[in-house]
């Protein structure tokens, strides 16, 4: 049975839509990440820090340091002084 040049031409032509599709719909699920990424901000990836001083009998440099420690540009963060037994001002 032979079949139309006209017909062989329709078919090819709906194959190739059919392919061109799922090839347009495989580039548009793979690279849809790479369209849409956003980067995470900066703040948001930066996690709450602590700074922990122990002072014993360290009045003088607490004076000296403690306010470039409470200076920082750093977003989230705190500062905790411990305290041993002092017995000087530290406390």
């Amino acid at each position: 049975m032979l079949i139309s040049c006209e017909l062989t031409g329709k078919v090819l032509l709906a194959v190739m839509a059919i392919a061109g599709g799922i090839q347009l719909l495989f580039y548009w699920l793979v690279f849809r990440r790479v369209a849409f990424f956003k980067e995470k901000s900066e703040t948001s990836s930066k996690s709450p820090v602590s700074v922990i001083v122990c002072a014993k009998n360290e009045a003088s440099n607490l004076r000296k340091f403690l306010p470039s420690l409470l200076d920082q540009d750093y977003g989230d963060y705190e500062v905790v002084v411990v305290n041993d037994c002092s017995w000087d001002d530290s406390a």
